[in-house]
C-alpha cells in the first residue's frame, strides 16, 4: 500500500488515512480499522534570483561602493529556520593568488548601513550586529577586509525578508586597480540545517 498526494493538493498539514479490512463471507460483516498519521512538510529549498552575474567596472567605479546584487530576490522554504545559518561571500581566487588577484589585499566586502526604518538593513553601534528594521538578525563573523571573505552568522530574528534586504546591501570596494585582477565572488545562504542556495557567482 502506498500514499501520495496528486497535484498541488489542498495545502500542507495533518492527514489521517484509514485502512479497512472487510470479511463479508458470513451474514455479518467483520471490519478491522487502522489509522495512519501522515504529516507532510514542504521540501527545503533556498534560492537567490534576479542578480547580475557579470560586473564590468572601471578603476574609478571599483574605488567607490559597488552593490553586488541590489535587485536580488531571496526565497526559502525551510523547517530548520535560519538561527545559526550563514550568509557567506567568498572569492574564487585566494588573496595569495597573485596571478589572478594582484591587488586582492586592497579588496573589501561589507554591508551598506541604510538605517532602522521599514525594510532597511543597518549596523548596530558595535559594528558587527546586523539589523533589519532595527531588530538584530545576525552578527558579522568574517570582516571581509584585506581581500578576505565576508560572513554573517544569522540569528533567531532572521527572516526571508531580512535576508533578501541584506543580500541587496552587500557591497564591494577596492582601494586599487580592478582591471589587473579577478575579484570574482561567490555568495551563498545556508539555513540552520545546512541546506543552502547554489553559489551565486558575481564575475568581475
Amino acid at each position: 500500500l502506498t500514499y501520495g498526494l496528486d497535484g498541488a493538493g489542498e495545502g500542507l498539514g495533518h492527514r489521517v488515512v484509514e485502512l479497512s479490512l472487510t470479511d463479508d463471507t458470513d451474514a455479518q460483516r467483520a471490519v478491522s480499522h487502522g489509522r495512519l498519521q501522515v504529516d507532510e512538510t514542504a521540501p527545503t529549498e533556498l534560492r537567490i534570483d534576479s542578480y547580475d552575474t557579470v560586473l564590468s567596472l572601471t578603476d574609478g567605479e571599483a574605488s567607490g561602493t559597488v552593490f553586488l546584487m541590489p535587485e536580488a530576490d531571496f526565497e526559502a522554504t525551510t523547517a530548520a529556520g535560519f538561527d545559526g545559518g550563514t550568509i557567506d561571500v567568498t572569492y574564487r581566487y585566494a588573496v595569495t593568488d597573485l596571478a589572478n588577484r594582484p591587488y586582492g589585499y586592497r579588496d573589501r566586502i561589507g554591508i551598506n548601513d541604510e538605517g532602522t526604518g521599514t525594510g532597511q538593513i543597518g549596523l548596530a553601534a558595535d559594528g558587527v550586529t546586523v539589523t533589519y528594521e532595527g531588530a538584530a538578525i545576525g552578527t558579522i563573523t568574517a570582516a571581509g577586509t584585506n581581500g578576505g571573505g565576508f560572513s554573517v552568522t544569522l540569528g533567531a530574528g532572521a527572516t526571508n525578508a531580512g535576508i533578501e534586504a541584506l543580500l541587496r546591501n552587500l557591497t564591494w570596494q577596492s582601494e586599487g586597480d580592478s582591471e589587473g585582477g579577478q575579484p570574482d565572488l561567490f555568495i551563498r545562504v545556508t539555513d540552520a540545517g545546512g541546506a543552502h542556495t547554489g553559489d551565486a557567482l558575481i564575475d568581475f
